[in-house]
């Protein structure tokens, strides 16, 4: 589990605290989009999905490795 600091600068919405399953569903997702698959996130509405796809793709997109665009679909 990586290191987390809370920063009071930062908009609440914007707060994505690291659990095991933040942290497995990044690592899964890093696998595969290195590899060159697609991947698709399905499960319960409000379990985070989107957000922890936005985090993951924000970072890559800091890094240089991405550039992204997103659509939100809502149930």
């Amino acid at each position: 589990m990586p290191d987390w600091q809370f920063d009071t600068e930062q908009a609440y919405f914007n707060i994505l605290v690291p659990t095991p399953d933040t942290v497995k569903f990044k690592y899964i997702a890093d696998k595969l989009i290195s590899g060159g698959n697609s991947i698709l996130f399905n499960g319960e509405t409000g379990t985070g999905k989107s957000v922890i796809m936005s985090d993951y793709l924000f970072q890559q997109q800091q890094a240089n490795k991405f550039i992204t665009t997103s659509l939100n679909f809502s149930a």
